[in-house]
């Protein structure tokens, strides 16, 4: 125990609302105490009682994701409303999400783009990584790529890793601003480097196409198999063309078939299709029509249906 833990304590029996959730985030952690999920909760509970509206914010979380506790978005909405009364940016984002896909309360997109601003305003990356979402997508407003850049680039400033991402999504495709595969490879290396697995797939293409970047297929291998170790379907089946042609790595068609069944499991369409050609030549395993009908079929009915007649009919 920490030499000021008994302090700390003190003052949370004594009903000092800033200690007791001091000491919630301690049990939360297991900062200094070993993690204990109940006496947590007992602290968050107890600050929150009082008013405090971070711990009002945190127990929402709390209830809204199962942590430590049954999950309850009716519960969840009830504390962040206090929260954010008292402008608490966390408490906003969080509100915003609940409005956004309908949790404890009916779904409302300008409820939610309201709350998502009040936090954003406050600095709050992720609720501005959720505004740009919104335009990008038109999810409540109309589309717009300009307001989506604008609100990816600010929650990217603060280091956010889908923000990285999705900003160089616009850079590559000259949505919102100016082409920019230069900008692009650079935001994506940044959410890559911390260890987003689409941002590293997304930059494991640019290098094997050299845009924003000098072509390298080592590299582009390099960052696929990051990508892979997370199971990134689309990673692991681009690695296992690499992998089956020997493109940028050693020509090793049994860990090819490896990792197109890996894919595939996960439901990526040509994976399935890559695994029928495969058992259907024998490469990488032995040949078997019959699975190969049957890989077959999986990519048609997942929407990757080149060879209808290679599927259609057979067993």
């Amino acid at each position: 125990m920490p030499p000021d833990f008994s302090w700390l304590s003190r003052d949370a029996e004594a009903g000092d609302a800033v200690a007791q959730l001091e000491l919630a985030q301690m049990f939360a952690a297991g900062v200094g105490v070993p993690a204990d999920p109940e006496r947590a909760l007992h602290w968050f509970r107890a600050a929150a009682g009082q008013g405090n509206a971070r711990a009002q914010a945190l127990l929402g979380e709390m209830y809204l994701r199962g942590e430590g506790i049954e999950c309850d978005p009716a519960a969840a909405v009830h504390w962040l409303r206090h929260a954010a009364e008292q402008d608490d940016a966390r408490a906003h984002a969080a509100l915003g999400w609940c409005f956004q896909e309908g949790l404890g309360v009916e779904r409302h997109y300008a409820s939610a783009r309201d709350c998502y601003e009040r936090a954003a305003r406050l600095g709050h990356a992720g609720a501005r990584y959720n505004l740009g979402y919104m335009f990008a997508e038109g999810i409540g407003v109309p589309r717009d790529y300009t307001q989506a850049f604008h609100w990816y680039r600010l929650a990217a400033g603060q280091g956010h890793v889908k923000a990285l991402m999705n900003l160089g999504r616009l850079h590559a495709q000259g949505l919102g601003t100016t082409g920019d595969p230069v900008a692009a490879a650079r935001c994506y290396a940044e959410a890559a480097n911390c260890g987003y697995a689409k941002a590293q797939y997304n930059l494991a293409l640019a290098y094997a196409g050299g845009h924003g970047v000098e072509q390298d297929d080592e590299t582009a291998v390099a960052w696929y198999e990051r990508a892979a170790v997370q199971e990134y379907p689309k990673a692991l089946y681009n690695l296992g063309l690499h992998t089956l042609t020997g493109l940028g790595t050693e020509t090793d068609p049994v860990e090819a078939f490896d990792l197109f069944r890996r894919a595939a499991a996960k439901g990526y369409a040509k994976a399935w299709y890559q695994l029928g050609r495969m058992y259907e030549q024998g490469t990488g395993c032995a040949a078997d029509a019959g699975a190969a009908a049957r890989c077959f079929r999986e990519a048609a009915e997942a929407g990757f249906a080149p060879d209808t007649e290679r599927w259609r009919g057979k067993s």
